[in-house]
């Protein structure tokens, strides 16, 4: 074993965002014995980085879902930006659908100016509603966390045009599934993109060459190490690219039950220190 792959939101971070002691001393003790480490994530690259900072963490950055990858030193070795031209149709379904939507770029994060009253309309019409699946997503997320730092927005979506920085991701997202599933039906299949859930309640739009999968990949192809000697531990269907390239793939305990029949096997959950469990299980088996 000698690179780890892991998540960050729902796997490597607990409830408060907070990556946990035991699993900071899990991965120092690994990176002590030679192993290199990433963080692969559905986050812009500034954001993860800001994490790793505050942690005194170095690691690889595989963000935007594999749109972007850094290494510890910070130098960009990939990326696979959105074309503008191309994703002005899937925007003008979410706009049709009055879906809320994230725009993720280099520089920052813009969303429609309605986005905030449809998000509000979602919210306050099936919050008495009694699916499982619908409270659990508002039992950890409200309009107003949503929208916390996005202070940019657009009017139309044809702005999107003008912008003059590079486009890694859109994130839609909605507290009614129904409504969310119907706009993603209206995008289609388009081998363009690479579409795919990070989370309760959201779709995120990618560039096709960007997944996890590929940036993986690319970092193990850049430190010169063999796939078969990598490890990926995520615990969402955007882990799953990377659970399809690493030798090993590890589902965390709070990961969907399709999920986890996708990796090699089940650590215990975000809020159980389950990074920390599979990198100290690993170690001993693998060096």
């Amino acid at each position: 074993m000698k690179l780890i792959a892991s998540d960050m939101d729902g796997t490597l971070l607990n409830k408060d965002h907070e990556i946990s002691e035991e699993n900071l001393k899990a991965l120092r003790f690994a990176q002590s014995r030679g192993v290199e480490l990433a963080i692969a994530t559905g986050r812009i690259y500034y954001n993860v980085d800001d994490y790793l900072k505050k942690a005194g963490l170095k690691a690889a950055i595989i963000g935007t879902n594999g749109a972007t990858v850094h290494t510890k030193e910070g130098e960009k070795i990939y990326e696979a930006p959105l074309d503008k031209e191309t994703l002005i149709p899937l925007v003008a379904e979410l706009e049709r659908h009055q879906i809320y939507f994230t725009v993720f770029t280099e520089n920052g994060k813009y969303r429609h100016e309605q986005g905030a009253n449809w998000l509000e309309s979602d919210y306050e019409r099936m919050k008495k509603h009694e699916s499982a699946k619908v409270q659990a997503i508002m039992s950890w997320m409200t309009p107003k966390r949503l929208m916390t730092d996005i202070a940019r927005h657009f009017h139309h979506y044809q702005e999107i045009l003008e912008l003059k920085e590079t486009i890694y991701k859109v994130v839609a997202f909605s507290f009614d599934s129904e409504k969310l599933e119907n706009a993603r039906a209206a995008l289609g299949d388009d081998e363009r993109f690479h579409i795919v859930s990070s989370g309760k309640g959201n779709f995120e739009i990618m560039d096709s060459k960007a997944t996890k999968g590929k940036g993986l990949e690319t970092l193990a192809n850049h430190l010169q190490i063999p796939l078969q000697e990598t490890v990926a531990i995520g615990d969402n269907y955007n882990d799953a690219s990377m659970f399809q390239v690493a030798g090993i793939g590890v589902a965390m305990g709070n990961a969907e039950p399709p999920v986890k029949a996708m990796a090699d096997y089940v650590t215990a959950t975000n809020e159980e220190n389950g990074v920390a469990l599979a990198i100290n299980r690993l170690l001993s088996e693998h060096l």
